[in-house]
């Protein structure tokens, strides 16, 4: 006979083991997603031939600026990005101690001419029409291009200064 306190107690203990349960499943999940990751990285990482997803970016950046597709704002907001990724490789690569995925970077980027949207032919009238912007707004991208390149010919002065060769793949 199973009194009413008893009968809360094992109802709370199968609600504890069920969480517990819930939990582990979860767990268990989760880490089978990670592991995945894990090797889809290191895949990434041995495959040379793959096309890194920054090198992609920069020639959606160049379609973007020569055709005025997407959003204007998501358009500025990548060019910003690169600029700041490509500032963190710069410091690194100036102090002499840049890890090795950002040296992968910066050497696919160089064997692929450098980066693309630096070369785009930007038709300052369509990206005013397509987007509403006005002319502040279309220097601005213009200043950004310019500061992007600035830095890239540094980075590539530090890295000959430096005798920085690519890594091993």
């Amino acid at each position: 006979y199973i009194t009413g306190y008893q009968s809360q107690c094992l109802g709370m203990r199968c609600q504890c083991w069920l969480a517990c349960l819930i939990w582990l499943v979860c767990w268990v999940r989760h880490s089978a997603a990670y592991f995945s990751l894990e090797v889809n990285a290191e895949k990434h990482q041995r495959d040379e031939e793959e096309e890194l997803p920054i090198v992609q970016r920069c020639k959606e950046l160049k379609d973007q600026l020569e055709r005025a597709t997407g959003y204007g704002g998501p358009l500025i907001r990548g060019i910003f990005d690169f600029h700041e990724d490509l500032r963190y490789l710069y410091e690194d690569v100036r102090r002499n101690r840049a890890p090795k995925m950002r040296l992968k970077i910066y050497f696919q980027l160089r064997d692929k001419g450098g980066p693309h949207h630096l070369k785009a032919t930007v038709n300052d009238a369509l990206l005013r029409e397509t987007f509403g912007w006005t002319t502040y707004e279309v220097n601005d991208i213009y200043e950004m291009i310019r500061d992007t390149q600035t830095l890239w010919d540094k980075i590539e002065k530090e890295i000959e200064k430096h005798n920085i060769t690519p890594p091993p793949y």
